[in-house]
């Protein structure tokens, strides 16, 4: 979730109150830094996967769901959004298409910001009540 807030607030703050040159030094720096964040999002969820194994219930099954939520909208729009944006700023190209791409990006980290916070949040009830097996 660290890197989701980094990136949701590194691109208001330089959006605003930064050069062009600035914001495509941010978005570059998001581009590559989705690598490490794709990595670690897809362990959790391989961990969250493994550890599933051993419980059963409807919170489980909720979080299963989001997980692979999380899993799509940081693979199949999240990155090709973040690409096309490092290639906009690239091009010095910072039109409607521009501000659309942004938007989205910001929308879609605001989304699998709520969505991680909800499987923090059930998790924490999990391990709070124990192993389930029913």
């Amino acid at each position: 979730m660290f890197f989701l807030f980094v990136f949701f607030t590194a691109t208001l703050v330089s959006e605003y109150f930064y050069s062009p040159q600035d914001v495509i030094t941010v978005q570059q720096a998001i581009l590559q830094a989705m690598l490490a964040y794709l990595f670690l999002i897809l362990i959790a969820g391989a961990i969250g996967l493994s550890l599933s194994k051993e419980r059963k219930g409807r919170l489980v099954d909720v979080k299963k769901k989001r997980m692979l939520a999380i899993i799509f909208f940081s693979v199949g729009v999240l990155l090709p959004v973040v690409y096309l944006l490092a290639g906009q700023t690239l091009e010095s190209d910072r039109g409607i298409f521009f501000f659309y791409l942004e938007g989205i990006e910001l929308g879609v980290c605001a989304l699998i910001m709520v969505l991680l916070g909800l499987n923090a949040r059930d998790g924490a009830k999990l391990t709070a009540n124990g192993p389930t097996t029913s």
